[in-house]
């Protein structure tokens, strides 16, 4: 439109107008090259902040990250540690129980196979025989234990206010069946002993190195005893 008023006189319309080449002055081409060279620093330092930005974005990420694996860890590193000291502390307590009724038990049972050793035909026993057989017995399965726990109100860990998270964590859910896998290993035949037990009291002579027979072979262990000849 520009061009289209001065060139109307002359009867010429102008289409169109091209640039060729521009040769500005030297102080214009400085200026726009230093323009240009701003332009250029200016991107870079908007691209080097922002890749700053997200590479402490991301560090700050991972650390976090970090922070908690190891808190994590560290967490349940302790419980383990506190589960390992819950069961040896149960471990320990029911060894510690068991101590006084062993010392008694075993004492029994030695004045038993001393009796049993002797050349008398007589033999004064307690009316409770079977029933420290019995206690021997309860002594060994561990049984004896669990029922002192119950007398003295005392209950088992499974019983104390964990969360279900902890529980799991710490396999409170299985430290009884862990004691009852230890009780079964001390497992005996308590019913072959009173029967034991009762053959004694009948007056029958048994061989200690049978204690831990069938009842069978404890009643066919022997009579009584006949008089030495002098």
């Amino acid at each position: 439109e520009e061009l289209d008023e001065p060139t109307d006189e002359w009867g010429i319309r102008v289409e169109s107008v091209e640039v060729r080449e521009v040769n500005p002055a030297a102080g214009v081409k400085n200026a726009m090259e230093q323009q240009t060279s701003a332009e250029r620093r200016r991107r870079a330092m908007i691209l080097e902040a922002q890749g700053e930005r997200r590479s402490a974005i991301e560090q700050a990420q991972g650390e976090k990250q970090s922070d908690i694996v190891r808190a994590q860890g560290k967490k349940q590193s302790q419980i383990l540690e506190a589960q390992g000291d819950a069961v040896s502390t149960v471990l320990r307590a029911k060894s510690a129980e068991s101590m006084g009724e062993r010392a008694v038990i075993d004492k029994g049972m030695e004045t038993l196979e001393s009796i049993g050793q002797g050349e008398s035909t007589t033999f004064v026993l307690p009316q409770e025989l079977s029933s420290l057989v019995g206690r021997y017995g309860k002594h060994l399965s561990g049984s004896d234990v669990s029922e002192m726990r119950g007398e003295n109100g005392h209950g088992s860990l499974d019983s104390l206010d964990f969360d279900a998270e902890t529980r799991e964590l710490i396999g409170l859910d299985n430290i009884e069946a862990i004691l009852g896998e230890i009780d079964e290993e001390a497992q005996v035949d308590i019913e072959a002993m009173e029967e034991e037990a009762q053959a004694i009291q009948e007056g029958e002579s048994i061989d200690p190195g049978k204690a831990a027979g069938s009842g069978e072979d404890s009643g066919d262990a022997g009579g009584e005893r006949e008089p030495e000849s002098e």
